[in-house]
């Protein structure tokens, strides 16, 4: 048996991002949903030694090592040349954007100046609103129109390699997880290296099961086979869900709900022990710079929206200085110590990894490897009481036999 099949997929280490598709497309490799409602690797037949090494050695869901020393690095953050915070100057883009637009903003200074030629992203399939489908922008409407958060699997790494062959300069858009492993691909193919321009992530709660999206639908009592769109976000911030249907009607449910309460409960289980929801390994990560409640909290009532940006790189900081200058998008400074305030989840998310994985560890389970990440530093912030618990409710699951 392959180490596809009996280290990741056994051992539910998958992140769905695609790689094993553009590798193994030539051996019959692809992406197709399993009983949970997740991408996962189809394989049609026994891939050869040689595919299932180089997977294993790219494969984000089971290798994660930052280029950056871990003293370069923020505890929680990872590599942070500065921080914004900021919004497209596109009214489109800004009201399309789950967060204000500024990876939009991003994406059309880069096709409308001709620093990129194509750009690989996620959007709505137009075969099914509620499926995600890898594509390709080269236009401002294609950005726009493909614009909003998609809370459901996803695999943008699927066309990675065409892709690749057919241009010289691609922006990648993804999760941590997808560029992540985009960074360890392009470190065992450094002649394509060149070729990625740009690598943009946004901040990911997880990837939430195509079973959470129906319970959304039934929710709403609106039928799939009804639906003519779906948008999990945008159009607002933060951005109601919006199922519009053949009778011309529009349903709708607040983010609190469908995410808060039934999306993050179907978050696989690969996305519990993450190491980087942040985007550590982008030129530039996007999120939702949430403004206080009064009470410490994010707030989500509905308002103009904003973004939260961290530049990672030289290269990102220099793509956002002439997205300025170019006009595409507005930022203004912000402090580092802020990022906490507007993304606590992510704080603790990174103090709890390390109390998971030495549960896991101790059930004799496979875990990932995960290097330069801070992440014992992080574990010692989270305190005694927080620690135990994520560790006692993780062995829970390894005993129950969940994971």
């Amino acid at each position: 048996m392959s180490k596809l099949e009996h280290i990741i997929l056994k051992n539910d280490l998958c992140v769905g991002c695609g790689l094993c598709e553009t590798l193994g497309v030539n051996e019959g490799v692809k992406m197709g949903y399993n009983h949970k409602g997740f991408l996962r690797p189809q394989l049609g037949q026994t891939i050869s030694k040689k595919l299932d090494d180089q997977i294993y050695k790219v494969c984000p869901g089971i290798t994660l090592e930052a280029d950056v020393p871990e003293s370069e690095q923020h505890l929680y953050w990872g590599p942070v040349l500065d921080s914004f915070t900021g919004y497209a100057k596109d009214e489109a883009a800004r009201f399309a954007g789950s967060s204000g637009g500024g990876l939009s903003a991003i994406l059309l200074y880069y096709l409308e100046s001709g620093q990129a030629d194509v750009v690989i992203q996620t959007a709505a399939s137009e075969k099914d609103p509620i499926i995600n489908d890898a594509v390709l922008s080269n236009k401002a409407e294609e950005v726009i129109k493909a614009a909003g958060s998609r809370y459901s699997p996803a695999a943008p790494l699927s066309r990675l390699l065409p892709t690749l062959e057919k241009y010289d300069r691609i922006v990648v858009v993804g999760k941590p997880c997808d560029i992540a492993g985009l960074t360890n691909f392009l470190r065992d193919r450094t002649d394509l290296e060149s070729k990625v321009v740009l690598k943009l992530a946004f901040m990911c709660g997880g990837t939430p099961s195509q079973s959470g999206t129906h319970e959304i639908l039934q929710r709403l009592k609106v039928d799939h086979a009804d639906l003519t769109s779906f948008r999990y976000r945008g159009e607002g911030w933060p951005g109601n869900v919006q199922a519009h249907t053949k009778d011309g009607r529009c349903e709708t449910m607040s983010y609190p709900v469908s995410w808060g309460e039934i999306l993050t409960n179907t978050v696989q289980f690969r996305c519990k022990i993450c190491a980087d929801a942040t985007g550590a390994f982008s030129d530039i990560t996007f999120a939702d710079a949430w403004y206080d409640d009064g009470g410490g909290m994010p707030s989500f009532d509905e308002q103009a929206g904003r973004s939260l940006i961290l530049a990672r790189t030289d290269r990102g900081l220099q793509a956002l200085n002439n997205a300025k200058k170019f006009g595409t998008i507005q930022t203004d400074p912000l402090a580092i110590e802020e990022v906490a305030k507007m993304q606590p989840y992510h704080v603790l998310r990174k103090q709890l990894v390390m109390s998971r994985l030495i549960a896991l560890r101790l059930g004799f389970r496979v875990v990932p490897s995960y290097k330069k990440l801070r992440l014992r530093e992080a574990a010692m912030q989270a305190g005694i009481k927080k620690s135990l618990k994520s560790f006692l409710g993780m062995m829970k699951r390894v005993i129950l036999r969940k994971v």
